[in-house]
């Protein structure tokens, strides 16, 4: 298997104004199985409230030890009660730091904030720079998505 798509579930923390389910447990044993996945290049978890630093930790690690995921989808719903999404950013900019494969990162609705968006904006920054294999011989780019905020959607050539 090479995509896996978990969006929209109840992975993360979700309030529908009558019951309030907190299902991290299932994404941070999904974020210890990516760090040793061989095949998955994509993975979408969007969609289901994730931006708490304990669930940025697991990820961060995890893209820190994944040599082959290539695409990552992290969006959230927005505001959630536990929302952490500034510790959550940069548990995820640690691991991209780290990460040589990733080239595309979906972020939307996290509630970054200031100091989240620098540590990304600085791991992102390698990634634009760094050197790698592509078919074009041009080096290997991280496209991302940080929306609504138009701060880092700057792509890499």
């Amino acid at each position: 298997m090479t995509r896996l798509d978990l969006s929209n579930n109840c992975l993360g923390r979700m309030d529908d104004g009558m019951d309030t389910h907190d299902g991290t447990a299932g994404v941070v044993a999904i974020g210890r199985a990516l760090a040793s996945m061989e095949a998955l290049t994509s993975l979408n978890v969007g969609g289901n409230n994730l931006a708490t630093s304990e669930v940025g930790a697991v990820l961060g690690r995890a893209l820190a030890r994944n040599t082959v995921l290539q695409e990552l989808d992290l969006s959230g719903r927005g505001y959630f009660e536990g929302v952490d999404g500034e510790g959550f950013a940069c548990a995820i900019a640690r691991g991209v730091r780290a990460n040589e494969a990733l080239t595309s990162l979906a972020l939307e609705r996290c509630d970054i904030r200031a100091r989240g968006a620098k540590d990304l904006a600085e791991a992102l920054a390698r990634h634009v720079s760094a050197p790698g294999p592509t078919a074009g011989g041009h080096g290997r780019t991280l496209t991302h998505s940080l929306a609504p905020s138009p701060l880092l959607s700057r792509r890499g050539r």
